[in-house]
């Protein structure tokens, strides 16, 4: 007997596996980038990342369609907003060459609850005592990570911890432009500006280049591209309130990927402030949802 799946039940599963499927695209790209670092300078990786994402849209979309996706309704927000994934991009590199990727990953959990806290002056949105109480708590968990001032943790540690705050503008920013252009455009933008500013700065430090080195340069751009696109595919499937805890399993698979490739494991205040900054950016998102809803009750 075959059991039928309803079509917008099986529409969030889609979207479910294919933000799973992102996901660990992204923690495979970090380990490949984090490997290369030890043979490539920085800017040349971020150069790999945004040029052949950029190709790769060239050849989804077909050379006309390119001129399409440009096309914006605030055209210097979108190009501000890809240059601070940019350099999102840049400490993040700049991290995972000097310290594990489950460290990197754990600090960056803090992105999500500083994006909340920036929404609220850039969107307007209002955060209610319970939501801002977790924030505190999910920061006192990226300073465990970090423990300042304690001499035992590598100065990248700061890195990501930058990243995230830039991501997380860059996070809101997407929001802000999303009511205006298509997903498609603002993904364009993204490599368009990535691949144009990174090319300018690369050849100030470029290094010779294997050829073997070659196809993994390729693959990191062809993976990151790839992943953001099925970012935007899995939040036309499903809500994001049912897809945003799954960015936490990014962590597991850092972990492992770096145990794996590296032979590096998370100490235990690492996995304490994890455990703190997942809790709390889970119970915000909960919150959130409890808002939305009683918002919705209401209209």
């Amino acid at each position: 007997m075959t059991v039928s799946v309803p079509a917008p039940q099986a529409a969030v599963l889609r979207g479910i596996l294919l933000s799973v499927a992102a996901t660990t695209m992204f923690t495979c790209n970090d380990t490949l980038v984090k490997w290369l670092t030890q043979h490539h300078p920085i800017p040349q990786l971020v150069w790999a990342r945004y040029f052949f994402h950029f190709l790769l849209m060239l050849l989804l979309f077909r050379p006309s369609r390119p001129w399409a996706l440009l096309h914006s309704a605030r055209p210097g927000l979108q190009a501000f907003r890809a240059l601070l994934l940019l350099v999102s991009t840049g400490f993040f590199f700049t991290a995972i060459r000097f310290i594990p990727m489950a460290d990197a990953t754990a600090i960056g959990l803090i992105g999500p609850l500083v994006a909340t806290l920036v929404a609220v002056p850039m969107l307007g949105e209002r955060i209610g005592i319970r939501r801002l109480s977790a924030c505190v708590v999910g920061f006192i968990g990226a300073l465990i990570i970090i423990r300042p001032g304690f001499g035992m943790i590598h100065w990248a540690a700061v890195l990501p911890l930058c990243s995230s705050c830039i991501y997380a503008l860059f996070q809101v920013l997407t929001r802000r432009i999303g009511g205006s252009d298509a997903p498609l455009t603002t993904l364009f933008y993204t490599a368009v500006v990535g691949a144009g500013v990174s090319s300018l700065a690369a050849p100030f430090v470029w290094a010779p280049i294997e050829w073997t080195h070659w196809p993994l340069l390729v693959l990191i751009g062809l993976v990151g591209g790839g992943g953001h696109y099925l970012v935007i595919r899995a939040y036309q499937l499903a809500p994001v309130g049912v897809l945003a805890p799954f960015a936490y399993f990014q962590l597991v698979t850092a972990t492992v990927l770096g145990f794996i490739v590296f032979g590096q494991l998370p100490d235990r205040w690492t996995v304490l402030g994890a455990v703190v900054l997942t809790a709390s950016g889970l119970y915000v998102l909960y919150r959130e949802t409890v808002r939305r809803r009683e918002r919705q009750a209401a209209s």
